[in-house]
C-alpha cells in the first residue's frame, strides 16, 4: 500500500511493541496506547492504515505486533507497529467489515462481523502459510457478537 500511514513489505522491519500493561485501543483510525489502571491515553498514530476504518484489532505475542481489519466489505490484515505504522498483510476472505477481532495464544487471528461471518489467520512467525486465512465460515446460529477478547487458559 502507498497510503499514509501505510508501509509495503519491501521496507525495512517495523518497530515491534513490547508485551506491557498498557492496553491499545484504535478509535476512527487513531491509534492510542491507554494506561489499564488510570484510563489514560496516549495518541500513537493517525490515520492508521491510510485513513480507512480499522477494527478487529488484536495483540501477538508472537511477533509483538498489533493485527486489525482494514476497510469495509473486503476487508484487509493490517500488521500494526509499535509507531502505528501498518502494512497490509492481503485480504481477509470475508465479504463484509469485521467489528470483533483478536489473536490467540497460538497466533492465530480471529475475526468476526457481529458473530456471523468468522475468518481465522495463520500469524506464526516464520510459518510457510504466515498471513493466510487457515479457515472462514458464517456460524450458525448467528450470535450477534459485538465485541471478545482472547484471555490465554481462559
Amino acid at each position: 500500500m502507498t497510503s499514509s500511514g501505510t508501509t509495503s513489505s519491501t521496507n525495512p522491519p517495523l518497530a515491534t511493541l513490547s508485551c506491557d500493561p498498557n492496553g491499545y485501543l484504535i478509535r476512527d483510525g487513531t491509534l492510542y496506547r491507554v494506561n489499564i489502571t488510570t484510563g489514560a491515553a496516549t495518541l500513537i498514530r493517525s490515520g492508521v492504515g491510510g485513513g480507512g476504518t480499522v477494527n478487529a484489532m488484536g495483540y501477538n505475542l508472537g511477533d509483538n505486533y498489533l493485527y486489525a481489519a482494514y476497510g469495509g466489505n473486503a476487508p484487509t490484515l493490517l500488521r500494526i507497529a509499535g509507531t502505528g505504522e501498518a502494512v497490509s498483510l492481503g485480504p481477509l476472505n470475508v465479504t463484509t467489515a469485521l467489528n470483533t477481532g483478536d489473536v490467540d495464544e497460538n497466533s492465530q487471528y480471529w475475526g468476526s462481523a457481529g458473530g456471523a461471518q468468522w475468518v481465522q489467520v495463520d500469524l506464526r512467525p516464520g510459518s510457510p502459510i504466515f498471513g493466510r486465512t487457515v479457515a472462514n465460515g458464517t456460524a450458525s446460529p448467528q450470535n450477534g457478537v459485538l465485541d471478545w477478547a482472547y484471555v490465554p487458559r481462559g
